[in-house]
C-alpha cells in the first residue's frame, strides 16, 4: 500500500517545470495590467505549484526510501536460502528467522508486533552477526527496511497533507473565473468604446491589442493545463456538472483501452460507467463489494476504492467533486503492489492454515495467540485458551523436574524440543511433539515464546504396536524368539561381568499335534494359551517364559547355577503340564519333554562373543530336549557335551551326503530273490550302499534315514531307480535272463514328487518293461492319509508295476488296509524268521501270514532266510520266494552279473 500512491516521477518534474513558466508568463502579465484577477490566478498558481514542488520533493525522498525497502525485502529471502554458518550456532539462526518472520508479521499482526519491538530485536543481534557477512547483511536490511517504512509513513502523511487535488480544483475555478471576467472585460470595453469612441479613439488601438493579448496568454495557460494533466502518471478524467467528459490524459485512455472510440468531449458519464461495469469489478478498501455503477462510488469518509481488471489488474481509484458539481476522476496502477500485499496475506493464512498447533506466549508463559489446529486438537476455543498457560493441557505424566529443566532451557533463550502426553478440553489424553522457542525483543531480551506442536498420538499408538508385536508372541501374550534373544544377550553380558549365571529350559510339548488334528487348531490355540500362562504361574517375577515357536517354549531361570534346583523346577513344570487343561467341556492332557543347558558350565571358554554363546545355548537346550523326547514323554534331559559331538557329526555326515552322488561314491548292490521250490533266482532287491573315502562303506541304517531327514532321499531314490532299471534291462538284453526287480520306495520319496509321471519316464528311459519291476513299501504307509495313499498307489499300479508290503508284520496293519490296497506280495520282516523253526510265536505268527496272503491271492516272500532249516519250514508252510543270505548277500553290479551268467536263473516267460 506504500508503492502504489506514488505519482510518476518524470511526469511530475514536467509538469512543475511547465507551471513554473506558466507562472513567470502571468506574473510579467500582471506587473504589465495590474489586473486583480490575474493576481488571484497567479497565486492560485504559485500555491498549486509550491505543493507540486513540495510533493516532488516528497516523492523524491519516498522513492528513495520504497526502493530501499523493496530492494532489503527482495533480499531477505535469498539471505536466508544460502547455507548456515554453523559458527553463530542453531539457536542464533532460529532467533534470525524469527526475526524475518517477526518483520513481515509487523504488516499482517501491526498490534502484536510494533516496530519498536523489532527495532530492539536488532541491537543484539546486530552485535552478533558482525562476524558473519550473511547474518549482518540480513541484519542490516532489517534495520533498513523499519527505518525506511517509518520514514516513508511520515512522508506520505507529509504527501497527504499538501492538499494537490483541492489546490488544483481552486486553481481551475480560478482560471475559469479569469475567464469569465475577462469576458466581462471585454464586453464593457466594447460598450464602453461605444460610448467614449471619438474621447478614446487614441486608446482604441492599445486596449484592443491588450485584449487580445490576454486571450493569447490566456489559450496558451489552458494549453500547458492540458499537458500537464497528460504528464500526469495517473488516469485523469474530468467531468462537468452535467457528467459530460471535459478533459482526460492518455493514461486513462491506457488503463480503459476498451473506452478508446467512447472518449470524446461531452461524452455521458453514465455511458462510460455501463462499458466499465460490463469488464471490472469494484470494492471498497475494506474489502466490500460496490453494487452497481462503480464508477460513480464516492465515500466522503475514504473517498479510495479498488477497480479489478479480471486477475490482471488493480487500480486504485477516487471520485471528487469540483465546486460546479462536476467529477474528478483519478486512477492509479497498484497491481504489483496488492500482488506483494497477497503475499504477505499468504504468509498469514499458512499460521492460519498450519497442519501444526501454534501457541504464542510471554515470557510468564500466559498464551496470547493460538491458531485454529490448536483448538482443534486440544478442543479448547481461542477465547478459552488467550489468558491461560499451558498448564491447562497439563495430564500429570511429567515431573516437576523435566518442566524445570524445560524452562531452564527457555529462559537460557535455547530452543526446546520434546513430548507431551497432554489432556483435551473433553478429558482424553494425546500425544504431542512440540517445539518451543524463545523470540528476544530489540534488546536482546526474551520477548515471547513460540511452540510448534504436533498430534503424534496415532503415531505413537502405532509405534506401540508395532514394538508389542515385534517382542511378543500375539496369541500367548509371552515374549517372542525377538525379545528372548535381547534377554540372553543382556543376561549372557551381565554373566560376563558379574559371573551371573542362569539356566535355560527348551520345552517341547508332547500330543500338542494329535489335539491339534483332532479338535482343531482353535482348540490347540485356546491350549496354547493356558499353556502359557500355567508356565507363567509356576516361575519367579524375575524369570522369562517365551514362545520360541510353534508348541516350543523357552524358559530363563535368573541366578540359578545349581542343576539339582534346576532339575527340581522341571519336573515341577513337567507335572504342571502333565495335569489335565479343560477347555469348554473338554479334558485334554499332553506332556512336555525339557532340554536343560546352564550357563557359563556349559558354554566353551574360548567363546566370548554373546551371538554365539546365546546360539550356543540354545543349540545345547534344544539337543538335550530332543535327547529327553528320545528317551520317552515327559522326561527332562541335561545338555552334555557327547550330545554335541554326535550333532557334529550328524552335520558332517549330512554334508558329505551331499556330495556323495556328485562324487560317485553311491552304488546300487543287488539281493537275489529264490522261488522256493526250484530255488531258481526269480528276482532281485536293489539296495543303495555308499562308499565313503574316509569311513568306508556307511551302513544304510544311518544314512538313509538321513536322506530322508534332510528331504535328500528325493535325488537319491530317482538315481537308484533309474539306475538299477538300467541295469536289469542291460542284464535281460545281454543274458537273455528276465528276473524282476524290487525297489524300495518311503513316503519321503512321494513327498519330494516320486508319481506315476516320474515312475513312467524312468521306465521310458531305461527300456525296462514295467512287468518285471516290484514297488516295496512299508506297511506304516498303509496307516497314514490312507485316503491319498491309495489314489498314489492306484496311479503307480496303473503304470503296469508291482507292489509289495515291505517289512510285514512290524507295524499295525489290518486285514481291511490289505483289502483296501493293490497289494501284490507280503515281504515277511526277517524278525519273524530268525527264531524258525524253534521259536512257537513266530511259527504261529508265520504261518498265519501265510495262510492269510494265500487266501488273498497275495504271493510272500521271507526276509532274512539265513539256515537250511529256516528255508525248509518255510516252504513247507507254503511260502512262495525267499530271500537272506542263505541264497547270497547283497552284491555289486558286476558281482551280480557273474552270478547271472553261471547261476540256474528263470527263463524268458512265455
Amino acid at each position: 500500500m506504500i508503492s502504489f500512491r506514488l505519482p510518476h516521477y518524470d511526469s511530475l518534474v514536467r509538469t512543475s517545470k511547465k507551471l513554473q513558466e506558466l507562472l513567470h508568463q502571468m506574473q510579467r502579465q500582471n506587473t504589465l495590467l495590474n489586473n486583480g484577477y490575474i493576481r488571484k490566478l497567479s497565486s492560485q498558481l504559485e500555491r498549486y505549484l509550491t505543493a507540486i514542488e513540495r510533493k516532488l520533493h516528497l516523492i523524491e525522498r519516498t522513492q528513495s526510501h520504497v526502493a530501499q525497502v523493496r530492494n532489503s525485502l527482495l533480499y531477505l529471502p535469498s539471505l536466508l536460502d544460502e547455507k548456515e554458518d554453523s559458527s553463530l550456532g542453531e539457536d542464533s539462526e532460529k532467533l534470525l528467522y524469527s526475526l524475518v518472520v517477526n518483520t513481515y508479521a509487523h504488516y499482517m499482526f501491526p498490534d502484536k508486533v510494533s516496530a519498536a519491538s523489532l527495532e530492539k530485536m536488532l541491537r543484539p543481534l546486530k552485535k552478533q552477526g558482525q562476524t558473519n557477512l550473511r547474518n549482518s547483511s540480513l541484519l542490516r536490511h532489517v534495520g533498513v527496511i523499519l527505518d525506511n517504512v517509518e520514514k516513508i509513513h511520515a512522508l506520505q502523511r507529509q504527501i497527504a497533507s499538501l492538499e494537490i487535488d483541492a489546490k488544483r480544483s481552486r486553481l481551475r475555478d480560478a482560471f475559469i473565473e479569469q475567464r469569465e471576467v475577462d469576458d466581462r472585460n471585454a464586453l464593457w470595453l466594447g460598450v464602453l468604446l461605444l460610448v467614449t469612441v471619438l474621447l478614446l479613439l487614441a486608446w482604441l488601438w492599445r486596449t484592443l491589442n491588450g485584449l487580445d493579448q490576454a486571450r493569447r496568454i490566456s489559450e496558451r495557460s489552458h494549453s500547458r493545463l492540458q499537458d500537464a494533466v497528460e504528464s500526469l502518471g495517473e488516469a485523469f478524467a474530468l467531468f462537468n456538472s452535467e457528467h459530460r467528459l471535459v478533459l482526460w490524459n492518455a493514461t486513462f485512455e491506457t488503463f480503459y483501452p476498451w473506452l478508446k472510440e467512447s472518449l470524446k468531449p461531452g461524452a455521458r458519464l453514465d455511458d462510460l460507467c455501463k462499458l466499465n461495469c460490463a469488464r471490472m469489478s469494484c470494492s471498497t478498501m475494506r474489502g466490500e463489494k460496490i453494487m452497481g455503477q462503480c464508477s460513480l462510488y464516492m465515500d466522503e469518509d475514504d473517498p479510495y476504492y479498488f477497480e479489478r481488471l479480471g486477475r490482471e489488474k488493480w487500480y486504485l481509484a477516487s471520485n471528487r467533486r469540483t465546486k460546479e458539481g462536476g467529477l474528478v476522476c483519478v486512477r492509479t496502477d497498484i497491481t504489483e503492489s496488492r500482488r506483494a500485499e497477497q503475499e504477505l496475506q499468504k504468509l498469514g493464512m499458512a499460521l492460519e492454515q498450519s497442519p501444526a498447533s501454534v501457541v504464542i506466549t510471554d515470557t510468564n508463559g500466559v498464551i496470547e495467540y493460538v491458531n485454529p489446529k490448536f483448538e482443534e486438537v486440544s478442543g479448547y476455543a481461542r477465547e478459552e485458551a488467550i489468558g491461560q498457560k499451558p498448564s491447562l493441557l497439563k495430564s500429570g505424566d511429567k515431573t516437576p523436574e523435566e518442566y524445570a529443566d524445560m524452562w531452564r532451557t527457555l529462559k537460557a533463550g535455547k530452543e526446546w524440543r520434546g513430548v507431551f502426553h497432554n489432556q483435551r478440553k473433553d478429558g482424553s489424553l494425546y500425544w504431542e511433539s512440540a517445539r518451543i522457542s524463545p523470540v528476544r525483543d530489540e534488546d536482546g531480551q526474551i520477548a515471547y515464546f513460540i511452540g510448534v506442536k504436533e498430534d503424534i498420538t496415532q503415531r505413537r499408538n502405532d509405534e506401540e504396536q508395532i514394538r508389542y508385536q515385534a517382542n511378543y508372541d500375539l496369541l500367548t501374550g509371552l515374549p517372542n524368539r525377538t525379545l528372548l534373544m535381547d534377554r540372553l544377550r543382556q543376561n549372557v553380558l551381565q554373566g560376563q561381568r558379574g559371573k551371573r549365571p542362569f539356566v535355560v529350559f527348551f520345552i517341547d510339548l508332547d500330543r500338542f499335534k494329535s489335539v491339534n488334528d483332532l479338535y482343531g487348531h482353535a482348540v490347540g490355540d485356546e491350549l496354547m494359551k493356558v499353556v502359557g500362562r500355567r508356565l507363567e504361574s509356576e516361575l519367579r517375577e524375575t524369570d522369562t517364559v517365551a514362545r520360541f515357536g510353534g508348541d516350543e517354549f523357552v524358559v530363563l531361570l535368573m541366578g540359578v547355577d545349581n542343576a539339582d534346583f534346576a532339575a527340581v523346577i522341571a519336573r515341577k513344570l513337567i507335572d504342571s503340564l502333565c495335569r489335565p487343561f479343560v477347555l469348554g467341556e473338554r479334558k485334554i492332557t499332553i506332556g512336555a519333554s525339557i532340554g536343560i543347558t546352564l550357563f557359563p558350565a556349559d558354554v566353551s571358554h574360548e567363546t566370548h562373543d554373546r551371538e554365539s554363546i546365546v546360539g550356543a545355548l540354545l543349540s545345547n537346550a534344544d539337543m538335550a530336549m530332543y535327547q529327553a523326547k528320545a528317551l520317552g514323554p515327559n522326561r527332562f534331559q541335561f545338555f552334555e557335551q557327547e550330545m554335541q559331538d554326535r550333532v557334529k557329526k550328524h552335520v558332517a555326515l549330512e554334508q558329505d551326503l551331499r556330495s556323495a552322488l556328485r562324487n560317485g561314491e553311491l552304488h546300487v548292490f543287488y539281493q537275489p530273490i529264490i522261488e522256493a521250490y526250484s530255488n531258481e533266482m526269480v528276482g532281485m532287491e536293489a539296495l543303495m550302499r555308499w562308499e565313503h573315502p574316509v569311513h568306508g562303506m556307511i551302513s544304510p541304517e544311518r544314512f538313509i534315514p538321513l536322506a530322508e531327514e534332510t528331504g535328500l532321499i528325493g535325488e537319491l531314490g530317482a538315481w537308484m531307480f533309474a539306475e538299477a532299471c538300467r541295469q536289469v534291462h542291460e542284464w535281460q538284453k545281454r543274458h537273455q535272463v528276465f528276473v524282476s526287480l524290487s525297489v524300495n520306495l518311503s513316503v519321503r520319496q512321494r513327498d519330494k514328487g516320486f508319481g506315476a509321471g516320474m515312475l513312467k519316464q524312468i521306465l521310458d528311459e531305461s527300456g525296462l518293461d514295467a512287468q518285471y519291476l516290484m514297488l516295496e513299501i512299508t506297511e506304516n504307509l498303509l496307516l497314514k492319509e490312507s485316503d491319498q495313499a491309495i489314489q498314489w498307489l492306484y496311479s503307480l499300479k496303473e503304470c503296469g508295476v508291482k507292489l509289495a508290503i515291505d517289512d510285514f508284520g512290524t507295524g499295525y496293519s489290518s486285514l481291511s488296509y490289505l483289502k483296501r490296497f493293490p497289494v501284490d506280495t507280503l515281504k515277511v520282516d526277517r524278525s519273524f524268521i530268525q527264531d524258525l523253526p524253534e521259536g512257537k510265536d513266530d511259527v504261529s505268527l508265520v504261518t498265519a501270514m501265510v495262510a492269510m496272503a494265500d487266501s488273498l491271492g497275495i504271493g510272500v516272500v521271507a526276509e532274512g532266510v539265513e539256515t537250511e532249516e529256516q528255508r525248509l519250514f518255510l516252504r513247507e508252510v507254503g511260502c512262495d520266494y525267499m530271500q537272506g543270505f542263505l541264497f547270497g548277500k547283497p552284491l555289486p553290479a558286476a558281482q551280480m552279473e557273474e552270478r547271472l551268467s553261471g547261476s540256474k536263473v528263470a527263463a524268458e516267460p512265455s
